[in-house]
């Protein structure tokens, strides 16, 4: 059964205790007759989406980000020891 994450204000109001189990997980959606839907998320979450507001909101934040995440690549074990000039132990002499 796919997961839903939007309920009315009666749904919500009948299985309120679960919907907070859920919103742990991921946000929800209450939707009240003529007003704007809210959503009832985890504190966490909102922490994370007001930290990347705040990081977002510098000047050439999100550019620079977007350049880091080009410039990135994964390399083997070997290959960052030689960039950072050191001998892994299993080719060094003993």
């Amino acid at each position: 059964m796919p997961y839903k994450n939007s309920y009315t204000a009666s749904e919500a109001k009948k299985d309120f205790f679960n919907l907070i189990r859920k919103a742990s997980l991921h946000p929800i959606e209450i939707r009240l007759k003529d007003q704007n839907p809210v959503i009832l998320t985890s504190k966490a979450n909102l922490e994370s989406l007001k930290e990347t507001v705040e990081i977002l909101s510098i000047p050439g934040a999100r550019e620079s980000i977007l350049e880091g995440f080009k410039e990135t690549r994964l390399i083997s074990h070997q290959e960052m020891l030689k960039k950072i000039g050191l001998k892994s132990s299993s080719t060094s002499k003993k």
